[in-house]
This record gives C-alpha cells, sequence and structure tokens, in this order.
C-alpha cells in the first residue's frame, strides 16, 4: 500500500518529453497507422471488457531504463496514440519489467489518495487510485505490461483476472507484431537509405520495360527525382542518360534480357560499364505492386471487415460476459485480417513469379579509369619504342652524317665552276644534291625525338610565371598565324599564378600544340589559348576551329609515328613527346574533339612547391 497526495506532471520526475522518442516506431506512413491503430483498439477493448476507467499498453527498454506507453484509453489529459516516455523506477515498475512467470498480475493501490507519483506519474494525473499491471509476454520475452486503472477503489474479483489474463494474451500478441513491424520498418528503412546511398545508377524495370524503382544517383543523372522516374520507359531513361543512339540500340523491342555486362559512350563522351542481371524471383510486395485481381480481392476484404465491424458494433449493450464476446469477436477481426492479408500477398506473390522479364540494369562511370588505362597503355607502348631507339638512334646518327657531309661536299665542289654548275642545274643535280641534304636531317630529327622520347628525364620543379610563359608563346605564334589569315586569342586567368614546374618542358609543349593548331585551323580561322585554375590544377588550353578529329582517330593522336598530316609535315612525335613531358611534371595531356566542331587540348598542371636547391 502507498499514498500520494501531490499531482505530477505526465512528463515524469526525469523531464522528458512526452514525445520523446518510441521504443517501437512502428516503421512509416500506413505501417505505422496499422500498428498503432491495432494497440489502441486492444486498449479500448480491455477497458470496455473489464469496465475500466483507463486502460494503458507500455513497452520497456532495461537498457535505457524507460517505459514507453504506447497506446491510452480514457484518459483525460493524454492523447489517444500514446508514445509518451516515462523513467522506468519504483517497486512495482522494476516488478512489472521483471522477466518472471511467478507474479502473472501486479496489484498497485492508493490508500490515503492516487497512485505514488514517482513511479505512475501517467495515472497519476488522471486521479487513477487502483492498477493492475498485466506483464506482456511474447516468445519467451517480457515485452511490455498492460495497465488498467480505477479512480475509486477497486478489487479484481476471480473472474475479472482471468478475463485480464486472457486479454493479456492478445494485447501480448498484438505488442510482439508491432515490434515485428517496427524490425521490418527499420531494416526496410536501411535498405532504402543504402540504396540511394550507392553511388553508381541502379534501375529496376518489369516485364513491360517500364521502371519499377531507381535510386538517388539514376534520378539525378536525368535531373529527376526517383518518384517521378517510376513508369518511365526504359528507353526514355537510357535516352536521359546516355543519349538517343544508345537508347535506340541497347532498349531496341526484342532484346532478350540475359546477365550482361557492357562499356558505352554517351553523347557528351563519358564512358560507362553497364550491366543488366534478370531478377529470377521477387518477394511478395518488393516493389509495392498490385495487379487488378489483387486490388479486387482487397476491396472484397474492404467490404467484408466493414460488414463485420456492423455486426459487432450491434451487441455491445449486453452483459458483462455478453460484452467480453463481443469484443473478442471484435479483436477477431484482426486475426481475419490477417488472413485476409495473407491471401492478398499469396496473390501478389503469384503475379510477382509471374513477372518473367524484371532486370536490374546499374552502370558506373568509368570514364577516369578508362583513361588512366590509356595513359598506362600508351607508357607502355611508349617504353617498347624507347627501348628501340635508344639502341638504333645512336648507330643511325652516324650513317646520316656521313651522308649529310658527303651530299653538301658534292654540291659544293658542283658549283665551284661555272661549267659543272651549269652541267649540275641541267640534270638537277643541285636539287637531288640538297634533297639528300633535307631528308638526312630529317632523319636526324626523328632520332633525336625518338631518343628525347625514350630518356627518362626529370623535370625541374622551378616558380614560372605561366601566364607570362603563355603570353610570350602566343605572341611568337601570332607573326605565323597572321601569315595564314588566324587570329590568335589569348585568356589568362589572373588567379593563376606562379606554378613549381619545368619551364622548358611546358614551352616545348606550347610549341606542339599551337604548331597543331595552326595546322589544323581553317583559313581565316581562330586559334585561342587560355589559362584557368581548377582546384589544385592549373590548366593550359589550346584550341582550334578546324574540321576536328574523328573518334576513331582521336584515341591514337598521342601514338608515336601516328600523324594525320601529310607526307613530310610531321613525324607524329610532336603530342607523344608532349605527354611523355607532360607527365614527367606530374601532369597530363588530355584531347577533346568531334568532327567538325573544332580540338581542344589541355595541358594539367600541379600546383606545387618549388623544389629546395
Amino acid at each position: 500500500m502507498t499514498e500520494s497526495t501531490d499531482r505530477p506532471d505526465v512528463r515524469g520526475g526525469g523531464g522528458e518529453s512526452p514525445r520523446a522518442a518510441n521504443a517501437f516506431d512502428f516503421g512509416r506512413g500506413d505501417e505505422r497507422a496499422g500498428a498503432a491503430a491495432s494497440l489502441s483498439t486492444v486498449a479500448d477493448t480491455v477497458r470496455r471488457i473489464l469496465r475500466a476507467d483507463t486502460a494503458s499498453i507500455a513497452s520497456f527498454s532495461v537498457a535505457d531504463r524507460t517505459v514507453t506507453w504506447l497506446a491510452t484509453s480514457g484518459f483525460r489529459n493524454v492523447e489517444a496514440e500514446g508514445g509518451i516516455v516515462n523513467p522506468l523506477r519504483g517497486e512495482f515498475a522494476e516488478r512489472a519489467a521483471q522477466a518472471s512467470e511467478d507474479e502473472t498480475i501486479i496489484e498497485v493501490r492508493g490508500v490515503a489518495g492516487d497512485l505514488p507519483t514517482s513511479e505512475f506519474p501517467l495515472h497519476s494525473a488522471e486521479g487513477v487510485r487502483d492498477l493492475a499491471l498485466v506483464r506482456l509476454r511474447a516468445r519467451g520475452e517480457n515485452l511490455g505490461v498492460l495497465a488498467v486503472g480505477f479512480r475509486e477503489h477497486h478489487r479484481f474479483t476471480a473472474e475479472e483476472r482471468q478475463q485480464l489474463e486472457g486479454l493479456a494474451e492478445m494485447a501480448s500478441l498484438a505488442l510482439d507484431n508491432a515490434r515485428l513491424l517496427d524490425t521490418l520498418g527499420a531494416a526496410k528503412r536501411v535498405w532504402e537509405q543504402t540504396f540511394d546511398a550507392i553511388p553508381d545508377g541502379i534501375i529496376v524495370h518489369d516485364d513491360r520495360m517500364r521502371v519499377v524503382r531507381c535510386n538517388m544517383a539514376a534520378a539525378e543523372t536525368m535531373g529527376l527525382h526517383p518518384s517521378d522516374v517510376a513508369g518511365m520507359s526504359c528507353a526514355e531513361a537510357f535516352a536521359r542518360i546516355f543519349g538517343e543512339r544508345a537508347a535506340a540500340y541497347h532498349m531496341r523491342p526484342g532484346t532478350a534480357r540475359t546477365t550482361s555486362s557492357f562499356e558505352l559512350q554517351a553523347e557528351d563522351g563519358r564512358r560507362y560499364l553497364v550491366s543488366v542481371a534478370p531478377v529470377s524471383s521477387l518477394a511478395d510486395g518488393v516493389w509495392g505492386l498490385e495487379s487488378e485481381d489483387v486490388q479486387t480481392r482487397s476491396d472484397s476484404a474492404k467490404d467484408a471487415r466493414a460488414e463485420k465491424d456492423t455486426t459487432t458494433e450491434a451487441g455491445k449493450d449486453t452483459d458483462a460476459n455478453s460484452e467480453s464476446r463481443s469484443q473478442t469477436a471484435e479483436l477477431g477481426l484482426h486475426t481475419s485480417e490477417s488472413d485476409t492479408q495473407t491471401s492478398e500477398s499469396g496473390a501478389r506473390h503469384t503475379t510477382a513469379h509471374a513477372a518473367q522479364a524484371w532486370s536490374v540494369i546499374t552502370w558506373s562511370d568509368i570514364t577516369t579509369l578508362a583513361e588512366v588505362q590509356e595513359q598506362l597503355a600508351r607508357s607502355r607502348r611508349l617504353a617498347t619504342i624507347g627501348q628501340l631507339a635508344a639502341g638504333v638512334a645512336h648507330e643511325i646518327n652516324n650513317p646520316l652524317a656521313a651522308i649529310t657531309t658527303c651530299a653538301e661536299a658534292t654540291l659544293r665542289d658542283l658549283l665551284d665552276t661555272p661549267q659543272t654548275a651549269a652541267l649540275a642545274a641541267e640534270r638537277q643535280w643541285d636539287y637531288y644534291l640538297e634533297e639528300i641534304v633535307r631528308q638526312a636531317l630529317r632523319c636526324k630529327q626523328i632520332t633525336r625525338g625518338l631518343l628525347d622520347l625514350s630518356r627518362q628525364k626529370r623535370a625541374r620543379r622551378e616558380p614560372v610565371e605561366l601566364n607570362r610563359l603563355v603570353g610570350q608563346a602566343a605572341q611568337v605564334f601570332e607573326q605565323r598565324a597572321r601569315e595564314r589569315g588566324v587570329s590568335v586569342e589569348s585568356r589568362l586567368d589572373p588567379s593563376v599564378g606562379e606554378v613549381a614546374t619545368d619551364e622548358a618542358m611546358v614551352r616545348q609543349i606550347l610549341d606542339n600544340l599551337l604548331s597543331n593548331a595552326l595546322d589544323a585551323a581553317r583559313e581565316g580561322g581562330r586559334v585561342s589559348v587560355a589559362t584557368a585554375l581548377e582546384g589544385e590544377r592549373v590548366r593550359v588550353e589550346v584550341e582550334d576551329d578546324g574540321p576536328g578529329i574523328p573518334p576513331e582517330t582521336l584515341s591514337r593522336v598521342f601514338d608515336p609515328f601516328f600523324t594525320t598530316k601529310d607526307p613530310g609535315r610531321g613525324a607524329g612525335l610532336g603530342l607523344a613527346i608532349s605527354l611523355t613531358f607532360a607527365e614527367a611534371m606530374g601532369g597530363t595531356l588530355t584531347a577533346e574533339s568531334k568532327p567538325d566542331a573544332g580540338s581542344r587540348f589541355r595541358l594539367w598542371l600541379p600546383r606545387r612547391t618549388p623544389e629546395r636547391q
């Protein structure tokens, strides 16, 4: 027996918010509403059967030392949906929370007033004097408690105790279902968050090639929200992501959906690795789809429940035992409803298995990876050529020097006297000898390029005013460009400042890029040079408005000896050497081009501190 004279705040002694975190969150949306409604129905039923003033259901958290009131009935100062958290303390609350089967029902009575405020702040605020606590157990665990209260003194009869134990079993089942539903809802939320957190795009489509679900990465690629993508055709989604050509090829009607992986290039030039994995079977309700047959079953079930509700309400005015049977029948509706939902679930399961052509499509952006692989392949090719060049360059230079010397000496002797000079002019011997010298010098230039390509030259790291260097290179280049009517534009970013790099290498790269741009520019065209600062890198860009480079050629422009120029105008080593120098400086050289849209070459250099001398 305990006594209490003060009325507490329903928040309890700990000062917690009455809407603190709930031990049973019940998932979201309809799931939460359904679980809360079931517990509220149980609490209302218990109160009416036992003619009590209040009835409530709570769960325990022994670890957090809290008790959460999930459903209440008959309370004047508390909202019906519950969710109020109080500290777990006091003799009776501790006994109720213990996992003991010896004491099924615990009676708490107030002698000189209401219940003790420290143990039962929620019920004391309602003026409850006598309280019965019944443990709610399921699967061998103590889940919570069913509390039945009276505002006047009340002693429970044997029949009431028997009824209370029976109702407690139903409440235990409802609370256990709510707990399982909460676990399922939490797992679903984890799955959804994981699905949306994956950086690769994911699309799930049905047998009609309609998008059923996509993750956030896929939707953002299309500039939409995932809910806006649902129902879209796969062909339209592919067209938004990869372009019309890719959609027309890979999403054409009749294409078999087998496990496969393929690489494709989008219209914006980026490259993706796409994987298709058919879904062999689908669990019930995975994507929340319903066929018309399932919807019909659901509507029929709702009509049946409404009819049973009317039948149950007609028997509310009978005696206590009659009311008990009536309310028990009302609780039985949940079992019937569960059976109906099971039937619906089976129908959905059958419908899901009927979908034979569902697939999951994923894609990863491998543009950077592909560029790195291409650079690695180029480096290997350059290393092979370098080994060859190192072995033969010196041996070739010696005969070339002899050929050049002899040709020049012969030409000098032919031009020494008027008679031989006239004979040489008549027979074009002077032209032939001059051509021998020119081609020999060209061969020496090629071998020198090979040696430059093969040498592992270490780049210097000294402060360089990059804008000054680029401006000087453009100024020297303008004279040659003016002769062809080509204009030169410079856009230098003043924020670039000093860059620790090798000035000679940068200058040679610029000379090669500008020379190629002039050769590619149209008559009266334009060549632009620009610098920009991007994070921890500096970009030097050379662009022309020429005919552009075809895609099949663009992938080979950095290969040694590959050139699109006319014979005699280039050896195909300029870009290969430039790439070697760029990588030696810790940067890289990239090329972008489209037919009839010009070309753009970019030199990327890291912003680093100068080397110590």
